[in-house]
C-alpha cells in the first residue's frame, strides 16, 4: 500500500489506503512529517494521479504500468527511451515556484545514456529550464556523468551540477535506486540511496536555484524540452514527490527507508 503520509509527528501514525505501509518508517522517524510542503505526489498506483490533495494529475503518453520495487504489479511506470513521457504541463505554474525545493523519486535503469527524469521549461527558442537528468553524455560539461541537475532562468543565472564517477553500477544496474535533489538557494544537493553526493560544477555556478523559468509552459516526467522533446528516459520510475521546501537528511532517510 502506498501512503500519502510516510511518516508523521510524534506518536501519531496516519495510514492511507494507498499501497505502501508506512508503519516501520513512522516508528523509526517519528519526528518528521513528509506531508509538509508537498506540492505533488505520484505513487503511480495504477495511474499518474497526484495524491497530494492538489490533483495535479499527469497525462500518460505511452508509458506502461509495471512492478514497483516491492514487486507490486501496476505500481510504477516503465518508459521505452524513445517517445514515452508523463505530461504535467497543465500545472506548470504550480511547479515553477522558486527555491527552496526538493524532488524525490525512485528509478530503475540499465541504460547509461543521457536521460531526463523531470523537466520544466519554456517552449520557445530560449533554453530556460530546470532539469534533473541521469546518465553519461547528458551534457557536454562534465565527464562520467551519473546524476545531474541543470538550471537556467536568465542569460546569467545558470548552472550544471552533478556527480561524476567511473563506477556506473551505482545507478545503471537494473535495480531500484532513490534520488533526491534539494535546492536551498545556496547550492543544490543530490542524494543517491540515502548518501549525499559530492558534486562537480563546470558550467555556471551551483547556486541552488530552482524554477522561476520565464514563460514556462512545459512540465514533464521522462523527457525534457529544448526546441523539441528529447533525452527520453529508458527504465522505470516510481514515487515522484515534489516539495516547496528543503528536505533534511533525516527526511531523505525516512523516504529511503519506507517499507512495503
Amino acid at each position: 500500500m502506498k501512503s500519502f503520509f510516510y511518516v508523521v509527528l510524534i506518536s501519531v501514525i496516519i495510514v492511507s489506503c494507498k499501497k505502501k505501509d508506512d508503519s516501520s518508517s513512522a516508528q523509526t522517524n517519528s519526528n518528521v512529517n513528509l506531508s509538509s510542503g508537498l506540492v505533488a505526489s505520484y505513487p503511480f498506483t495504477g495511474n499518474a494521479f497526484d495524491i497530494s490533495g492538489h490533483n495535479y494529475n499527469g497525462t500518460v503518453n505511452g508509458a506502461t504500468l509495471t512492478n514497483d520495487r516491492f514487486g507490486n504489479p501496476n505500481s510504477a511506470y516503465s518508459f521505452n527511451g524513445t517517445n514515452n513521457y508523463i505530461d504535467l504541463s497543465g500545472y506548470v505554474s504550480s511547479f515553477n515556484f522558486t527555491q527552496p525545493a526538493s524532488i524525490s523519486f525512485w528509478v530503475k535503469s540499465n541504460y547509461d545514456g543521457g536521460q531526463a527524469i523531470f523537466s520544466e521549461s519554456a517552449s520557445g527558442a530560449a533554453p530556460y529550464s530546470t532539469n534533473i537528468d541521469i546518465g553519461n553524455n547528458t551534457t557536454t560539461s562534465l565527464s562520467n556523468e551519473l546524476v545531474l541537475v541543470t538550471h537556467q532562468n536568465s542569460t546569467t543565472n545558470f548552472y550544471i551540477a552533478g556527480y561524476t564517477t567511473s563506477n556506473r553500477n551505482l545507478l545503471f544496474d537494473n535495480n531500484w535506486h532513490h534520488i533526491v535533489s534539494v535546492y536551498d538557494s545556496v547550492s543544490t544537493k543530490i542524494y543517491l540511496d540515502n548518501a549525499l553526493l559530492s558534486l562537480s560544477c563546470n558550467y555556471g555556478t551551483n547556486n541552488g536555484q530552482y524554477g522561476n523559468v520565464p514563460n514556462a509552459t512545459i512540465a514533464v516526467l521522462g523527457t525534457r524540452y529544448a526546441s523539441g522533446y528529447g533525452a527520453f528516459f529508458n527504465g522505470s520510475l516510481d514515487d515522484v514527490r515534489i516539495y516547496n521546501r528543503v528536505l533534511s537528511s533525516t527526511e531523505v532517510s525516512a523516504l529511503f527507508h519506507v517499507t512495503n
